[in-house]
């Protein structure tokens, strides 16, 4: 087992409850990355194995919160990731400790050789009421978990809305139009956000700051049940939306109701 390796299940060990199914639970988070990084499309596979690998524990043990870790369905180009904090100084603290850390020394130009090129685009995100964030209940499964329950994590959907006036319309006509049409698809709204207007106090790592969105995160038992979405002519086109596979230690994953 590597230095790093071992090091990051000792962290797992003294942080997590020990037995062959979930990690803790992790407190909500004020603020979220959607993190949308390029990989060589040979790579993504191996790229969410070492990023489970290496740097969950790692950076959740200096006070950032990995909410999870996604193969972009629709692009073997893309791998997408969410990252949580407290607030900004918690921020700033948790990145500088991260990327000056002996995991990141021994890891990092492994990681970055297998990116092809930086992040498309990171959207820098706060749930637009306290009810919206994601739940304090997602827990992770632990490194050497053989719980084979935990490879039905079906599909995770994140709709990006692009706002052209003001957010709370657009907030409330996703609320009213788009979550009951997932919802009567079998969906479960995972959380819902808007981009926020904090300054990036961390610029080594940009985040968008000229544009501004709402984000509605949700999880399907498959990619046939988001399919199935039939919208209504209120509900609002999105930009985009990613359609992902949660990683097998992603904490945000569909759970049957």
């Amino acid at each position: 087992m590597s230095t790093s390796l071992s090091r990051i299940v000792g962290v797992s060990l003294v942080f997590c409850t020990v037995f062959a199914g979930a990690a803790e639970s992790v407190d909500f988070s004020n603020y979220v990355e959607l993190r949308i990084y390029p990989v060589q499309e040979d790579r993504q596979e191996r790229f969410l194995e070492f990023f489970e690998e290496h740097y969950l524990e790692s950076q959740e043990v200096v006070g950032m919160r990995i909410w999870g870790q996604f193969r972009d369905l629709d692009d073997a180009g893309h791998f997408v990731w969410l990252r949580g904090y407290d607030n900004m100084d918690e921020r700033v603290a948790g990145l500088q400790s991260f990327y000056t850390s002996s995991v990141w020394a021994e890891t990092g130009s492994e990681a970055v050789s297998m990116l092809a090129g930086r992040a498309r685009h990171v959207h820098f995100l706060e749930p637009v009421s306290s009810e919206d964030g994601f739940a304090a209940g997602a827990a992770r499964p632990l490194l050497a978990s053989e719980d084979a329950s935990l490879d039905q994590r079906g599909v995770l959907v994140a709709a990006v809305f692009q706002v052209e006036e003001e957010v709370e319309p657009l907030v409330d006509v996703v609320r009213s139009a788009v979550v009951p049409a997932f919802e009567a698809a079998g969906g479960s709204r995972l959380g819902l956000f808007r981009s926020s207007s904090e300054t990036n106090n961390f610029p080594i790592l940009p985040f968008i700051e000229d544009e501004t969105v709402v984000v509605l995160f949700a999880s399907f038992e498959s990619r046939e049940r988001f399919a199935s979405v039939a919208f209504s002519e209120q509900a609002p086109a999105p930009l985009e939306t990613f359609v992902l596979e949660p990683g097998r230690r992603s904490r945000l994953r569909h759970r049957r109701e």
